[in-house]
């Protein structure tokens, strides 16, 4: 009995000894864990240090480092997922600067390599690296992802050359969330559209599109300046609210715009533009800056193909219908012009016609107008191609689509005026806009409205069930869908913070409040006093009747000066221009060379 007691003693010591030591391992373990999580390395590094970043002409949601370069990224995976990011490398000069780097992505506790790629650099057309890399097997569990970038040729270093665009993990599941596709052409006029009545099958394309959207035949711009136009409609604020009245101004950082609402509620976000390319533009992931439409186009379907399998708003912004007309040879017998009438789409020629300060000869206006419209035939081309994409690629059912404009363009149906910025008539501000909603059978197919470019963001985020914020200033359109009623009265467009408009089912009332001489774009000087016009009577607004009807214009006065009062700030304060986007807004028309 003493001997088997003496044995479980013994046994007993062993297995306190086993677990003493278990306990130490466990403890170091700990311990060198806890040493790693202190690591300068074990951090959301991105997530402190993310800003857009310019590469040439994207701008990409990321970071920089120096090469070569590690870092690590912890981050908690709920389930199987993807991983994806993006690696450029700057513009540079060095003579001996790898050609071929090596990149690495490990997973530190497993010690598992899960990408590991060479990547081959070519000096004369720098581009973008985009990977995915999946990430089976590990469901529910802490990662320390190691990125790692170096060269396998020599071990010099370089400052601040790597671009690493923003590391996102994607669960493996599909997204309920609809996509948002928003496309805007520059200067298209809604009443130069066949789907609008257009005398001429113009846009057909778009036309085919309206057959399955919902059409808003009294849509308006909040101004006649695309910089000030498109910021009002990503803002839902009025020009002199948000504070861009003038092209090459920069909107105020206490406004929020609708892509970083659509970001912060897990929407990649993308914008591709072909003018407007120096504005503010906040809550991208992905912004393209260019001045060709094809361009535009083709990454479109690039980025459609990309971003396919996750939600995403996209926003498109072609150059379109703003002169210079130029559109292919293909487009111009339509319109019974020739290869030889594109000398009349060049704005030198504008200029000097309205710098005549007469009628511009007929001949030569209609050459101008044919030209506008065959620049939309143009567009409606490319447009074409996205709406295919999405098809192609099964998006249609879970993608919503609005088309529209920035402004329209008054081709010289006023002041012998050619352009947009500065004239507050329905030529220069009645846009198209037409909206599908995937999955929806309508109520009805149209309504004649009243709606403002301000109405398309406050309307996404309702059909979204996301917050709208205090300081949008739109109204939700979704009860229009139903066929009910806005009960809007009127809607408001000013231009260049000082000229303020009204316009209602009966009149377009305007006002220059100040009786302050406007120049436009350095060419003609008008002094807008009062103007008045009766709709749908006068529907091209030829006809002023402000001293025929004094009382129906006092009332006018009366209401909108009131509303100006309530709701605008007194003054804009004036910004400097830098020079390069004064560069830009000068080929772009904007000043007269």
């Amino acid at each position: 009995m003493q001997w088997f007691i003496i044995y479980v003693i013994f046994v007993m010591i062993g297995i306190m000894k086993k677990i003493v030591m278990v306990i130490i391992i466990i403890v170091l373990l700990a311990s060198f864990s806890c040493k790693k999580q202190d690591s300068h390395y074990v951090k959301q590094y991105p997530l402190e240090n993310i800003r857009p970043i310019n590469y040439k002409q994207e701008i990409i949601s990321g970071f920089t480092s120096d090469f070569p370069h590690k870092f690590l990224w912890e981050v908690q995976l709920p389930s199987d997922g993807t991983l994806e990011f993006a690696v450029a490398v700057r513009k540079h000069t060095y003579e001996d600067f790898p050609e071929r780097l090596q990149l690495s992505v490990k997973e530190k506790r497993s010690t598992i390599t899960l990408l590991n790629k060479q990547i081959k650099l070519i000096r004369q057309h720098g581009q973008i690296f985009y990977y995915k890399v999946p990430l089976k097997g590990f469901k529910n569990k802490q990662l320390f992802l190691e990125f790692e970038l170096k060269s396998n040729k020599n071990n010099k270093s370089f400052s601040d050359i790597i671009i690493w665009g923003t590391p996102t993990i994607f669960s493996e599941a599909r997204s309920e969330k609809i996509n948002i596709v928003l496309i805007t052409i520059d200067a298209l006029r809604a009443d130069h559209l066949g789907c609008y009545g257009y005398k001429y099958n113009s846009a057909p394309n778009i036309t085919k599109f309206a057959n399955e959207a919902f059409v808003f035949n009294r849509a308006f711009a909040t101004d006649n300046s695309t910089w000030s136009a498109l910021t009002s409609v990503m803002t839902s604020t009025y020009p002199t609210q948000h504070g861009v009245v003038f092209n090459g101004y920069r909107f105020r950082n206490n406004f929020i715009s609708l892509p970083e609402i659509l970001q912060q509620n897990g929407y990649q976000t993308i914008a591709l533009l072909a003018n407007m390319g120096q504005a503010t533009h906040k809550g991208y992931d992905y912004l393209l800056k260019t001045n060709n439409d094809e361009i535009l186009t083709n990454v479109a379907t690039q980025k459609l193909n990309q971003f396919k399998d996750k939600p995403f708003f996209m926003w498109m912004h072609y150059f379109g219908t703003h002169a210079v007309y130029k559109a292919p040879d293909k487009y111009l017998s339509k319109y019974g012009l020739t290869p030889q009438d594109l000398k009349y789409g060049l704005p030198p020629l504008h200029y000097a016609l309205m710098g005549e300060q007469k009628p511009i000869p007929d001949a030569i206006l209609q050459k101008i107008i044919k030209l506008y419209d065959a620049n939309i035939d143009a567009t409606d081309y490319l447009v074409s191609t996205v709406l295919a994409e999405i098809n192609r690629l099964g998006l249609k059912d879970k993608t919503m689509i609005i088309f529209s404009a920035d402004h329209g363009e008054t081709l010289g149906q006023h002041l012998n005026y050619l352009y947009h910025s500065g004239a507050l008539y329905d030529a220069a501000l009645r846009i198209p806009l037409l909206w599908y909603i995937p999955g929806k059978p309508l109520t009805q197919k149209s309504t004649d409205e009243l709606v403002s470019s301000i109405d398309i963001a406050p309307t996404i985020l309702s059909y979204l069930n996301i917050k709208i914020p205090p300081s949008f200033q739109g109204i939700n359109l979704l009860k229009l869908f139903k066929g009910e009623s806005l009960e809007r009265k009127w809607v408001f467009s000013e231009s260049y913070g000082k000229i303020y408009s009204l316009r209602d089912k009966k009149y377009r009332y305007t006002i220059n409040p100040h009786k302050e001489e406007i120049t436009i774009v350095d060419t003609l000087k008008v002094t807008y006093d009062e103007e008045l016009y009766r709709h749908p009577a006068d529907e091209l607004e030829q006809h002023n009747i402000i001293k025929e009807e004094p009382k129906i214009a006092t009332a006018y006065r009366q209401m909108l000066m009131q509303w100006v009062n309530k709701n605008l700030p007194a003054s804009v304060p004036a910004q400097t221009i830098d020079e390069a986007t004064k560069e830009q807004l000068k080929a772009l028309g904007y000043v007269n060379p």
